[in-house]
């Protein structure tokens, strides 16, 4: 079987504590030649340099690129290709926008040094989703010719192309899955310098090798105006070159029974937490099938970036999937932390949704995320603590019995969600329940006694029988 070329980053391994630096773009373009149409990959601006640096060939016959970045500069016109070095697959992307701006960017370490085994980071848009981080070693030897890592099948076709030469010499990087879309991303060492530009990966069956381009040996000329230079412009590179782009919804050239495989391979990479395979899959999947993939890596957990793509999909991230609860319930119910931690980010959350239910003896109740946060008392203080940082949250909703979720700590002796509560704005302690009761304090255990008899003092504007209660 002839393997694929894929011009895309490994990511070995997704560093969501390393903070993903305001000069890392998602590249997107348009109107491009070749089988892909529409396609999507990652730039960077670079200290000192005018321009977005990218990878040449995921912009090069297309009739519109366009850039954004998360937290960094807004540019709001069509970039173009102003530089480039063919040989290494490079293209510096510029506009009249951009030139006005200072060249602020990443800092290039110009007397980069390779060595076996240190380890990289690459920053970028993998999929077209939210920026990631991810961690890689340089192979043994780090700096070979490209023709080094590809069989003889692909070499065949990247001599026609001729970008990047078979000579180029590159970094090799080792370990990862194969992802379209981190092409053009910043290497950085372990100072946080660029020192190369991700462009390229092999996947094989047992296998699997990506290289990046040295920055120091990019020498950047006009576009030429050479055959070769047209050529690439007007070519399909299809069969060389993969991107994020073009394919929406199931593929109809496939028959029920592949649909059903596929299918079937997808939810199963939901469950083992297979990115790789996910993320493939992730294109055709019907709205329906991202729904409860969301749903269920709410309720059992699974890769952020799964839970990101999908959501950067547009998928509803208030709705269930089917009659289930929405996905921050599951999460919280299920005990999810890092799931939370992302739904709670999200500017379209309803974060005071009430959900209709019944109990065990057929009554009707409601409740929401905060009341499903102290169910079960002393279980979840850190997903209590992200709910209550959220902008807007009903921090005195109350439970089906008409108690509020201050009361409801209170009674189950939880001290540390006590204390939580009465650091948080808004609270209000002069709640009365259904029954026109106020806050009451059983006089033990006296954890919780302490830690109210530092809010509710004499002279506050608390009950009169609750401070006798407490000062007695």
């Amino acid at each position: 079987m002839m393997r694929a070329l894929q011009f895309a980053i490994l990511m070995a391994s997704f560093s969501t504590g390393v903070a993903q630096s305001p000069y890392v773009y998602n590249i997107e373009a348009s109107g491009c030649a070749g089988g892909v149409k529409t396609r999507s990959q990652t730039g960077f601006r670079l200290l000192g340099t005018k321009g977005i640096v990218t990878a040449l060939h995921g912009v090069v016959g297309c009739s519109s690129v366009r850039a954004r970045s998360e937290g960094g500069l807004i540019l709001y016109d069509p970039l173009q290709i102003g530089l480039v070095d063919v040989d290494n697959d490079a293209a510096l992307l510029i506009s009249t926008e951009l030139s006005a701006r200072p060249p602020d960017g990443l800092q290039l370490d110009e007397d980069a040094a390779y060595s076996a085994g240190a380890k990289v980071t690459v920053q970028g848009h993998p999929y077209g989703i939210k920026a990631l981080s991810t961690t890689f070693s340089l192979r043994n030897p780090p700096v070979v010719p490209l023709r080094n890592l590809v069989p003889d099948d692909v070499l065949e076709r990247l001599n026609d192309r001729n970008s990047p030469t078979p000579l180029t010499q590159v970094l090799s990087l080792e370990s990862g899955n194969l992802l379209p879309g981190h092409s053009g991303a910043p290497v950085l060492n372990a100072k946080g310098r660029v020192i190369g530009v991700a462009d390229g990966g092999l996947k094989g069956e047992t296998v699997q090798i990506s290289w990046a381009i040295p920055y120091g040996q990019i020498r950047w000329v006009n576009p030429p105006s050479t055959q070769r230079f047209q050529s690439m412009q007007k070519t399909s590179d299809t069969e060389l070159f993969q991107y994020e782009g073009d394919a929406e919804g199931p593929d109809e050239r496939l028959n029920d029974k592949e649909l059903e495989r596929e299918s079937r391979e997808f939810n199963d990479a939901v469950e083992h937490g297979d990115f790789e395979t996910f993320a493939r899959f992730m294109p055709r999947v019907t709205t329906e099938g991202k729904s409860w993939a969301l749903s269920k890596l709410a309720m059992t957990g699974g890769p952020d970036a799964m839970v990101r793509m999908l959501l950067d999909s547009g998928v509803d991230v208030n709705a269930g999937f089917k009659d289930a609860d929405p996905p921050l319930f599951l999460a919280v119910y299920y005990k999810q932390e890092s799931i939370v931690r992302i739904l709670v980010e999200q500017k379209d959350l309803k974060i005071n949704a009430v959900r209709v239910g019944k109990n065990f003896l057929g009554a009707e109740i409601k409740h929401d995320v905060l009341q499903d946060a102290i169910r079960d008392c002393h279980q979840r203080l850190n997903i209590l603590e992200m709910l209550l940082q959220v902008p807007g949250i009903d921090v005195n909703s109350r439970g089906f019995t008409g108690e509020t979720a201050l009361q409801k700590v209170v009674d189950c002796n939880w001290e540390e969600a006590v204390d939580l509560f009465l650091k948080t704005p808004g609270v209000d302690l002069n709640a009365l329940n259904s029954q026109g009761e106020p806050i009451r304090v059983l006089p033990e255990p006296a954890s919780v006694l302490g830690v109210l008899k530092g809010e509710f003092r004499v002279g506050s504007v608390i009950p009169s029988h609750v401070i006798s209660m407490l000062t007695g």
